[in-house]
C-alpha cells in the first residue's frame, strides 16, 4: 500500500480502505452514544419534571415564581455531574485523537492526503447515507407509534449519534 501510486487520489479510500471508513463511523458511533447516554435524561426524569412543573403555579403571565426556578434548579444541580463527566470524557477524546492524528501524520507524511481523503468520505457517509436512513427510521416509527414519546422513539432521537 505505501509503493500504491494512486494513494493519494480522492477515491482510493472507497476502492481500498472502505472497510476502515465503516470502522471509523462505528467508532464513532460508539463514542458518541456513551457520551450521550451519560447525559441522558430519561423519559422518567422528563416527565417527573414535568409533572412537578406543572402543580406549580404561575404568579402572572410572564413571570415565573421561585417554586418553578427551584424545580428547574434541583433538576440541573442532579444533572451536572453527568455533565462534568461527559464534558471531561469528550475533551479527552477529542484530545486523544487529536494528538494520535497529528503523530501519526508527522511520521507517516504520505498518509496525510489519504486521511484527509478518507475523512471527507467517512463525512459522506454519515450525512449523506446514513443519518437519512436513521432520521427517515426514526419518522417512520414516530408515525406509526403516533406519539413522540413512545419509550422507542424517544430514546432514539436523544441518542441520535449521526
Amino acid at each position: 500500500r505505501i509503493y500504491d501510486k494512486k494513494r493519494s487520489h480522492f477515491d482510493y479510500p472507497m476502492r481500498k480502505e472502505f472497510h476502515k471508513i465503516i470502522f471509523s463511523i462505528l467508532c464513532q458511533i460508539a463514542l458518541t452514544a456513551l457520551i450521550k447516554l451519560i447525559v441522558l435524561v430519561t423519559l422518567e426524569q422528563r416527565d417527573e419534571l414535568k409533572f412537578s412543573l406543572k402543580n406549580c403555579t404561575l404568579t402572572n403571565n410572564k413571570e415565573v415564581n421561585n417554586e418553578v426556578i427551584s424545580r428547574i434548579d434541583q433538576f440541573e444541580d442532579k444533572m451536572l455531574i453527568r455533565r462534568l463527566i461527559g464534558g471531561i470524557l469528550m475533551v479527552i477524546i477529542v484530545v486523544f485523537f487529536f494528538y494520535y492524528t497529528v503523530v501519526f501524520c508527522g511520521i507517516y507524511i504520505k498518509t496525510q492526503k489519504n486521511w484527509l481523503f478518507s475523512g471527507i468520505w467517512s463525512l459522506f457517509w454519515n450525512w449523506v447515507i446514513f443519518a437519512p436512513i436513521y432520521i427517515m427510521v426514526i419518522s417512520f416509527l414516530e408515525n406509526k407509534k403516533a406519539d413522540s414519546y413512545h419509550p422507542l422513539v424517544y430514546y432514539l432521537k436523544k441518542l441520535f449519534f449521526f
